[in-house]
């Protein structure tokens, strides 16, 4: 499939060529997503992560074909080694795909666009994003409705390393009634970026030890957190991790 070199992005579905534009912004926070997911994928060997300019055939053979290229995808190592023609486009759908919808969760309010404290001195930013970080791990194991209200974005999705998907009018009950009581959240490592005015990321690893019912649990994370501006005060917008294996 020959594409126009005019800056957009083309993709084929069902026999019909889509146009799409990636601003500035949509690019740089697709690249900060695959450096984190990919830093991940490296150390364990698990596969490939392949940027916005790859294609993945979904319908071969068929008349109307469809060839979807997402901003960021995974492949894993045994699907990858098996590819035949490696100049091609990839048959088949990959493991993991990340699609980046600016105006769903990273909505930017223009509040967040207009914080010159933000976008001209990041030190502070910085500072401002891990004392609110500090603060929700105290506030977690504390289990204060009204502080985690003010902590928790009304949009919050925490994703656990179990599967298990919280939203904030989920999350807060567990956390008051004891149903949930995290005992220790220590980072062994803890990194911002800002991959957008009014959004950091944070990445890294924890450990956490908490309990859940009669079941106490004890694992180390690696994690992908995001936070957003909202008036004036940084809150937590997402968290996603996994479960890493024991130190040998």
């Amino acid at each position: 499939m020959s594409q126009p070199s005019d800056g957009h992005k083309y993709e084929l579905w069902n026999g019909k060529i889509i146009v799409s534009a990636a601003g500035f912004y949509h690019g740089d926070l697709c690249a900060a997503v695959s450096e984190a997911i990919r830093a991940f994928v490296r150390l364990r060997k698990l596969g490939k992560i392949c940027d916005g300019q790859t294609g993945f055939r979904l319908t071969h053979g068929f008349r109307r074909k469809t060839v979807l290229s997402p901003d960021v995808s995974f492949v894993s190592q045994a699907r990858g080694e098996a590819l035949v023609n490696r100049d091609k486009f990839f048959e088949g759908g990959p493991d993991l795909t990340v699609e980046v919808l600016l105006t769903t969760l990273f909505q930017i309010p223009p509040s967040a666009l207009r914080a010159a404290d933000a976008a001209k001195a990041p030190n502070a930013a910085l500072a401002a994003v891990e004392a609110a970080d500090d603060t929700r791990v105290a506030t977690m194991k504390a289990g204060n409705r009204e502080k985690l209200d003010g902590i928790f974005s009304d949009d919050l999705h925490y994703a656990h390393s179990t599967g298990e998907v919280d939203t904030k009018s989920s999350s807060i009950p567990k956390l008051t009634s004891g149903k949930t009581k995290y005992l220790n959240v220590d980072y062994e490592k803890r990194d911002f970026t800002f991959p957008v005015p009014g959004v950091a990321l944070m990445t890294g690893r924890v450990h956490i030890r908490a309990v859940s019912g009669k079941t106490t649990n004890d694992n180390v994370l690696s994690f992908l957190a995001a936070w957003r501006l909202e008036k004036g005060q940084w809150r937590f917008l997402a968290w996603q991790s996994c479960r890493l294996p024991p130190k040998p």
